[in-house]
């Protein structure tokens, strides 16, 4: 559904917050027996996750819809130092609106990706990660004897939170090929915006939604809402 429009003639523009709401759906739809702890409020922080890269992503928005020769990036290309800015933000934001629980799954999703990112690394991001990761854990300590749960429980909802994060991203990329998931799920595109998880993590048979804005924009068609239904 996304693609990098360095590769591409033209491409399906995704904002993260809007993944990030996709991905709060989703944590909704996961099945009890599995995330027993997740609630309103960590739920609403699964939806909040990615909310710092909202100011980057308007400015993205605002050059494709004035220029057609501008050529949109994926997230993961953006310069450590951005990426690690819309990683505080977003901790702030869920920690502000969800509580401590919702603030520390945020805050020990993003510990994870910066550690697995600073393996490829520069000499200088790898310490600007070290530097997150080190005030990052502060604030899960701080948030963890906050919130009133242990760790265990604590790193439980962050796997839920990741769960949602991965199948929101493989709905917004449009990969075609399995993938396997947590738990030893495999999660399949079985068809136009027809997916399954085998088991599944989900409750039921769902059908989600996003938005998309396309770039560059035409006359005819500026935007589309495409759906994900899972049997």
């Amino acid at each position: 559904m996304q693609e990098e429009a360095s590769r591409q003639s033209s491409c399906w523009l995704i904002p993260q917050p809007s993944h990030a709401a996709l991905s709060g759906e989703i944590g909704a739809a996961l099945r009890k027996d599995l995330f027993p702890g997740l609630d309103k409020a960590t739920i609403h922080a699964i939806a909040l996750h990615d909310a710092g890269w909202g100011l980057e992503d308007a400015r993205a928005i605002q050059a494709s819809r004035a220029s057609v020769a501008y050529r949109p990036a994926s997230f993961i290309s953006s310069p450590v130092a951005a990426s690690i800015q819309a990683w505080k933000g977003s901790i702030d934001i869920a920690e502000k609106a969800s509580g401590a629980a919702g603030g520390y799954m945020v805050s020990r999703h993003f510990w994870l990706i910066s550690e697995a990112h600073g393996k490829a690394s520069a000499a200088a991001d790898q310490k600007r990660l070290a530097d997150f990761r080190s005030q990052e854990q502060q604030r899960q300590e701080r948030l963890g004897k906050k919130s009133g749960m242990d760790r265990p429980t604590l790193d439980k909802l962050t796997e839920g939170l990741q769960i949602c994060d991965l199948i929101s991203l493989y709905i917004c990329c449009g990969l075609g090929s399995a993938v396997e998931l947590p738990y030893g799920a495999l999660l399949t595109c079985t068809g136009p915006d027809a997916y399954r998880i085998t088991p599944s993590t989900l409750s039921s048979e769902k059908t989600f939604s996003i938005q998309a804005l396309l770039h560059p924009k035409t006359k005819a068609d500026s935007g589309a809402t495409f759906t994900a239904r899972f049997a």
